[in-house]
């Protein structure tokens, strides 16, 4: 069983920073697809037993958040999204902490290598290497 599509889209929206350095709506739909995708197959390539433990503690925060909230992650306000992460990916639960650095720590790599991101962040574009360099 994986993680919805909505799932782990609104997962990833409320994990990045929600100032995205001046991003049109267009562009910002188009990085976290990019990044959707790219946590998504990250995610596949770990060992079975690590990915059904991702799988399962997944699962357990989606039904925590129905019994809690009422609501199915996905349907939640982005401030709600944005508490209910911050309380697992900060809180004083060891396992829950884990758990969330994985996404975590992926949707950010992929969101800062995105060119318009760096861009936007006042990064030079990147230059191509000189022949010397290679050497």
């Amino acid at each position: 069983m994986k993680p919805g599509k909505d799932f782990l889209a609104a997962l990833i929206e409320t994990i990045l920073p929600a100032e995205t350095a001046g991003l049109s709506e267009e562009q910002r739909a188009q990085c976290l697809d990019y990044v959707r995708d790219f946590v998504r197959s990250e995610l596949a390539d770990l060992p079975w037993s690590m990915r059904a433990l991702f799988m399962a503690g997944m699962l357990f925060f989606r039904f925590f958040v129905i019994i809690t909230r009422f609501s199915g992650f996905s349907r939640l306000s982005a401030e709600k999204r944005r508490t209910t992460v911050e309380a697992w990916a900060w809180g004083r639960f060891y396992i829950a902490r884990q758990l969330f650095r994985v996404v975590r720590s992926l949707a950010l790599l992929a969101f800062y290598e995105i060119p318009a991101v760096k861009a936007g962040m006042g990064y030079p574009a990147a230059r191509p290497e000189s022949p010397q360099a290679a050497k």
